[in-house]
């Protein structure tokens, strides 16, 4: 409408109106994991790290913009599974392998103790993530205030560290 031409038109420059779709959560996609490229070190303490990315990671999870285009592609994705592949390699699978990587690395140092790296970025992120993320996803809004959020990252960092140690 603001282009002022037809449907017609805006389709005939796309293979499809399926691509024309898949392009444009596509590129919603690329913004989501905008900033997921923010180094999680180095950093005087793992625990400065993991706080740096549980913050990061409530602060993604619960915007309304965010949880507006996960909706749309975990409804989308059963018709288009590239929209939901990108997604999550450029947004949480990307946070998921960089921890992974962290995680692997401080294992190495034996300043944690990590015998299995994949699993413990997974865990990590469902401690930081599990206690917002549902209700924020079915209600499209966060019932948690902004303490609340850090008080849910210091906690999940606390239980991950301690049951990590050397």
């Amino acid at each position: 409408a603001e282009a002022k031409v037809s449907k017609r038109t805006v389709y005939s420059h796309f293979q499809s109106k399926q691509f024309l779709f898949s392009e444009i959560m596509g590129e919603m996609c690329e913004r989501f994991g905008d900033g997921t490229t923010a180094e999680l070190g180095p950093s005087p303490s793992p625990r400065e790290v993991l706080l740096q990315a549980a913050k990061f990671m409530l602060v993604r999870i619960t915007e309304p913009g965010i949880q507006s285009l996960m909706r749309t592609i975990i409804k989308e994705s059963t018709q288009f599974p590239e929209i939901g592949q990108r997604f999550w390699e450029i947004g949480p699978g990307h946070m998921w392998v960089r921890i992974t990587e962290y995680l692997r690395e401080q294992h190495r140092l034996g300043v944690l103790n990590v015998p299995d790296p994949e699993l413990s970025s997974a865990q990590f992120q469902g401690l930081v993530t599990g206690p917002h993320f549902l209700a924020t996803l079915f209600t499209g809004r966060s019932r948690w205030s902004a303490a609340d959020a850090d008080r849910t990252a210091e906690r999940a960092v606390e239980i991950f560290l301690a049951s990590h140690q050397p």
